[in-house]
């Protein structure tokens, strides 16, 4: 009986430590901006570096309806036009072609 709680505590651990890294913890990041454009299936895109908090080079798919893909990519531009950083709303750690689900110009 005592081997079948350990082996259960375990697989409980185990599995909430995947839980755990497997949920998205979106927030507003503070970004650098690569690269913006648009996939060949009309698809709108930045290359971001984040600032605040630090992490590489990373491709986030812009927005999830076309009115608000069209602000996010116009802010975008503007901000990479003027050499600015952005306010990104995205969860680093999902990797690239991940979606953003916010872009603001940061001030």
């Amino acid at each position: 009986m005592k081997k079948k709680v350990l082996v259960l505590a375990i697989c409980v651990m185990v599995s909430a430590l995947f839980v755990s890294n497997a949920m998205a913890a979106f927030g507003w990041n503070v970004c650098t901006i690569s690269k913006a454009g648009t996939t060949t299936f009309g698809d709108c895109f930045i290359e971001v570096t984040g600032v605040d908090p630090v992490f590489p080079a990373t491709i986030f798919m812009l927005g999830n309806t076309p009115e608000k893909t069209k602000e996010m990519y116009a802010a975008a531009l503007t901000a990479w036009a003027n050499s600015a950083n952005v306010w990104v709303y995205c969860d680093p750690a999902l990797g690239t072609g991940s979606p953003a689900a916010g872009v603001a110009v940061y001030k």
